[in-house]
């Protein structure tokens, strides 16, 4: 090969190794250094041997190679590999409760549900280090506390004020913080008196409990002679196992088919579903505290290995179903607060949603505004928001709202 060919290959491998690494960073979302480290110590391969008749630069680009595979393999051992040292028992989770009966109850619409005035202390512990001590407090209809619950205020200092509700899982609900730092209280909060919100997310939450909710009336029980007028789901893409019950902690969940024209029809719960067992048992091996940092780390794709389509099909068209009821019924605006969380179908779910009409803002979008590391927004050794997460958040909703 001459000269001009020699120097022409290098270049083009030199320039492909770069735009490659560039499509990581930007694209992977999942130990994006652990690949740019491998590419580059090649790539540094590649060069050593392509100047062997040099010493200098022969070495040169053979040591920077290992430093950049040591620098991706850094990455990847505490992406992948540092949760795994954690053993059984060693985190511990402690309830204690200052008031109410039982914090789980039976619901006729949501399969379960939180109780009417509960108040309890959790914490949690990884090796005897607290990962978060806070109080849980719900009000007479079973929803956890917001401003007006606690004060009374709202409708004596705004009689304009307007209702707010939100749905969602344990991230909204505000595992891991307290009472006073959830996404609801904190968007009522900072309104100064325009909204007062009401919090019907609870732990392990889909969709299918939103839609079911908004189908039965309950809010109308909460808000007596008033309408709903703003609706906010705050969703994980992971939603999907649970709206199909392939992720579910309770066989009384409501269950949803789709009809032939494609509208989800409510089809009672997932009692009867042949795969019940199954998923309950998935279900509460995931719910173990060492699965759930094993899953946050990356070290395994716990839920959408085995998603379908039409898995995804009936999660949008559930989220799309509540939007035409939130309109229908109460003439009100519906949208969706999405952590995308580097799930693979996170694009799917958004681009399907938006081509429905449903109105969708990415926390991704929220946050990249701001300097502040990721590891902020969720809180160490779990992977629920922070306070200044749902800080974040409930002024951006404020401000697209206003």
């Amino acid at each position: 090969m001459n000269y001009g060919m020699n120097k022409l290959l290098t270049g083009f491998v030199v320039s492909f190794a770069v735009f490659l690494s560039f499509l990581i960073i930007q694209y992977v979302k999942i130990a994006p250094l652990f690949y740019v480290g491998l590419l580059a110590f090649l790539l540094c391969l590649f060069l050593s041997y392509k100047f062997k008749k040099f010493n200098f630069w022969k070495g040169f680009f053979f040591n920077l190679g290992i430093l950049m595979l040591l620098g991706g393999l850094t990455e990847g051992y505490f992406t992948w590999f540092k949760a795994s040292v954690i053993r059984e028992g060693e985190i511990q989770t402690k309830e204690d409760f200052l008031h109410g009966g039982d914090y789980y109850v039976s619901d006729a619409a949501r399969g379960y549900a939180a109780g009417n005035n509960i108040k309890k202390i959790v914490k949690k512990t990884l090796k005897g280090k607290v990962i978060y001590d806070v109080i849980y407090t719900t009000n007479g209809f079973g929803l956890r506390v917001s401003p007006h619950d606690v004060d009374g205020s709202g409708k004596e200092l705004n009689k304009n004020y307007v209702d707010a509700f939100f749905f969602g899982d344990s991230f909204t609900y505000g595992e891991g913080v307290n009472d006073d730092e959830t996404l609801p209280y904190l968007f009522e909060k900072f309104s100064g008196g325009r909204y007062r919100a009401y919090n019907l997310a609870f732990h392990g939450y889909g969709p299918q409990q939103m839609l079911r909710v908004i189908e039965t009336g309950f809010l109308e029980k909460i808000v007596s002679g008033q309408r709903p007028r703003v609706i906010v789901y705050e969703a994980l893409v992971q939603h999907i196992e649970r709206a199909v019950g392939k992720l579910i902690w309770d066989a009384k969940v409501p269950r949803y088919n789709l009809s032939g024209s494609g509208t989800p029809k409510y089809a009672g719960t997932f009692a009867n579903d042949p795969a019940l067992k199954k998923n309950l048992e998935y279900s509460k091996s995931l719910a173990n505290p060492r699965s759930n940092l094993l899953a946050q780390t990356g070290i395994t794709r716990l839920v959408g290995e085995d998603r379908t389509p039409e898995d995804i099909r009936l999660f949008v068209q559930i989220v799309v179903q509540t939007k035409k009821l939130v309109e229908k019924k109460y003439n009100g605006k519906f949208y969706v607060v999405l952590w995308p969380l580097g799930d693979k179908d996170a694009n799917v779910v958004i681009n399907s949603l938006e081509n429905n009409g449903v109105e969708i803002i990415t926390v991704d979008q929220i946050f990249k505004k701001y300097q502040d590391s990721p590891d902020n927004y969720q809180i160490p050794n779990d992977n629920h928001p922070t306070k200044l997460a749902n800080e974040r958040i409930a002024h951006y909703l404020l401000d697209y709202l206003h």
